[in-house]
């Protein structure tokens, strides 16, 4: 009888880049995270 030795298996990776702002923090408030209404392109700047 042969001992089994499984294939070596390549990790799957996945990357999420992501900028939260704390809207409300400064105030007083609890902070909440704000959310694009529709896609925008990568590097578009608030303000």
């Amino acid at each position: 009888m042969t001992a089994f030795t499984p294939a070596p298996v390549k990790p799957v990776v996945s990357l999420s880049v992501v900028e939260s702002l704390d809207i409300g923090y400064a105030d007083g408030l609890l902070p909440v995270l704000s959310t694009p209404e529709r896609p925008v392109p990568d590097g578009a700047r608030a303000g």
